[in-house]
């Protein structure tokens, strides 16, 4: 008998360790589900904007749940059980993160609905599975209490996802700025706001920079960004740098509204600010890209290098006279990657065909959001004729 109880007590904790195991597998397995999936339904506001396929695809994921778990979830679940609900809830979580990576509508809104509908099963399954569990793990007489433990912990690790997700985020997209030394005293009658300095630095730069007049210019110009001090980020800085090593006066301006990037006052800005001239080269990134070219509507130009530039061709406040950009500009390269996430392929191909670009394409420099840009500079040099 003293036998049979000790066998019968080992067997009792290696069910037990398996329980906790398998607790602790779905607790992980649903932390890293979440975390991209709560990263990603957050963001949809700002990254997939054209329109408004990311929130779109969120109220149609949010939308298909509904209706599953009214109609659906029971069948489902006893068709295919707890382990294989929860299973096919993490693919379709999985699938809709993956179609991020190519945010066609077509491709947003079907995954949207594949995500909603297995993860309606996942949530059904999800409560059933940790209750199992808890049960397989406890006494007759503590079964209440395992339940109540199991599912504080469940939903600890479920909850915590929005806080890595979130934490990923902000790592991934905050600004990181130069750090610079100022002295500037701005109170009393001398006081500017950031945006009067900026545009005042930017006008003794220029008045700087019109005494070497013997020199090639380049300018910069930035595309439109969510977060101030972009001028900052990416390649903008390293180009000019670059390129005043081979003696060509180069500026990356802070442009105005940089946020919206609107026509109405960028192009002003390019002519009145930045003293834009014939024998100047533009180079110009997504939305700076279709600035210059409006800009080439009205002047001519040496030369523009269009970065990732795109528009949408249905929207009638973006048509562009492409007869009078290709006139006006002595000539034009295009940069674009088919991975970019923000600009069609289609529609850098289509600017291309219009006026007649040297158009260069590859397939993995998604929306060029690099620290250098070396292609640019033999771009230059080749031009300008420079060894």
């Amino acid at each position: 008998m003293p036998e049979k109880v000790q066998h019968e007590s080992a067997n009792n904790k290696g069910k037990r360790d398996s329980t906790k195991r398998n607790f602790g597998m779905i607790c992980f397995a649903y932390i890293c589900a979440f975390t991209s999936l709560q990263a990603v339904t957050s963001l949809q506001s700002s990254i997939n904007t054209d329109k408004n396929v990311g929130l779109n695809s969120v109220a149609i994921t949010y939308g298909t749940s509904l209706v599953t778990s009214l109609l659906f979830t029971t069948s489902l679940g006893y068709i295919f059980g707890y382990k294989w609900s929860i299973v096919g809830g993490q693919f379709g979580i999985l699938v809709y993160v993956a179609s991020n990576m190519y945010p066609k509508q077509w491709l947003m809104y079907s995954t949207a609905i594949i995500c909603g509908s297995l993860r309606a099963c996942m949530s059904m399954a999800q409560n059933s599975y940790v209750t199992a569990l808890a049960n397989d793990e406890s006494e007759n007489d503590d079964a209440e209490i395992k339940t109540r433990k199991y599912f504080g912990i469940f939903l600890t690790a479920y909850q915590s996802a929005q806080i890595w997700g979130n934490l990923i985020s902000y790592l991934v997209l905050r600004n990181t700025p130069e750090t610079t030394n100022t002295n500037s005293t701005q109170c009393g009658a001398n006081y500017l706001t950031s945006e009067h300095q900026m545009q005042d630095d930017n006008r003794q730069l220029i008045s700087q920079k019109m005494h070497q007049n013997a020199k090639q210019r380049v300018i910069i110009i930035h595309g439109s960004a969510i977060s101030p001090g972009i001028i900052n980020r990416h390649w903008y800085k390293w180009l000019q740098t670059e390129l005043s090593k081979l003696d060509i006066d180069a500026l990356a301006p802070a442009m105005p509204d940089e946020r919206e990037a609107k026509d109405s006052i960028w192009i002003p800005y390019l002519i009145n600010n930045l003293n834009v001239k014939e024998n100047d080269i533009l180079v110009g990134h997504s939305s700076g890209a279709m600035a210059i070219l409006r800009l080439c509507e009205q002047m001519k130009i040496k030369g523009l290098i269009l970065v990732s530039a795109g528009y949408d061709k249905n929207d009638k406040n973006q048509l562009y006279n492409w007869n009078k950009i290709k006139s006006n500009a002595q000539w034009i390269e295009q940069f674009h990657s088919s991975d970019d996430p923000f600009t069609p392929v289609d529609s850098s191909r289509h600017i291309a065909k219009e006026v007649q670009s040297t158009y260069h394409e590859f397939n993995d420099r998604n929306h060029f959001l690099c620290p250098d840009f070396p292609d640019i500079i033999n771009v230059i040099k080749r031009h300008c004729q420079l060894s």
